[in-house]
């Protein structure tokens, strides 16, 4: 009875004398971006641009807030709020095709009963919106079907 008693005492013991870590290497630094306030939304979205920028595209109620970053210098470079989006909105996805970006998303009409299907250009060099254009309508919900993949490319 002792010895299971000490054997289990050991068992709980030894992982705190155990110790994994390893000490980091003197060879390199690094290195972290100026800080910025974090903006979190009920969506989110992140897209590589080709000259080493990220765009985000953050959704929180029916405002759309967008940031671009440096991927060099992990570093905000700006942040636009938008808030001319139509109630109900939602965010279905945020889509590069031919090198252009586009934030897709869905609006309920509720005087009419439908749904409308827009997308809106981001111009990625500012982190702009650009005006947005209706891709369709439907009285249905629209059901996501996100591509796995950039189009076009």
């Amino acid at each position: 009875m002792k010895m299971n008693k000490l054997f289990l005492a050991l068992l709980f013991i030894a992982p705190t004398l155990v110790n994994a870590q390893v000490r980091s290497s003197k060879d390199f630094g690094i290195d972290i971006g100026k800080l910025y306030p974090v903006i979190d939304g009920q969506n989110k979205s992140y897209m590589s641009t080709d000259d080493g920028h990220a765009i985000a595209v953050k959704v929180d109620g029916e405002t759309v807030f967008v940031q671009r970053f440096n991927s060099s210098t992990a570093s905000e470079e700006s942040r636009k709020t938008y808030t001319d989006f139509p109630k109900y909105m939602k965010m279905q996805d945020l889509i590069k095709v031919n090198n252009q970006l586009y934030f897709v998303y869905e609006a309920f009409n509720k005087k009419e009963k439908n749904f409308s299907v827009y997308a809106r250009e981001i111009d990625m060099n500012s982190g702009s919106f650009k005006p947005a254009k209706t891709l369709f309508k439907t009285k249905g919900e629209v059901a996501n079907g996100k591509p796995t993949e950039e189009v076009g490319a």
